[in-house]
């Protein structure tokens, strides 16, 4: 995964792992730009929810 903070981006990218790095569903086959709300799956028994700060901010100030 890569982050430019002057961007406020991110990148992730599957060096050619055995198990797969999936975006969505979707195989990563070259890099990705990820966006708010991603499902990144590494292998079969790993996931994670992208969030951007800007979002998780904003989230905890409605609470």
């Amino acid at each position: 995964m890569r982050f430019d903070g002057w961007k406020r981006a991110a990148w992730l990218r599957d060096p050619g792992s055995t198990n797969g790095t999936l975006v969505n569903g979707v195989a990563v086959t070259s890099e990705v730009a990820l966006a708010d709300g991603n499902v990144v799956s590494l292998g079969d028994e790993t996931a994670f929810l992208f969030r951007r700060t800007e979002t998780l901010y904003a989230l905890v100030r409605t609470r």
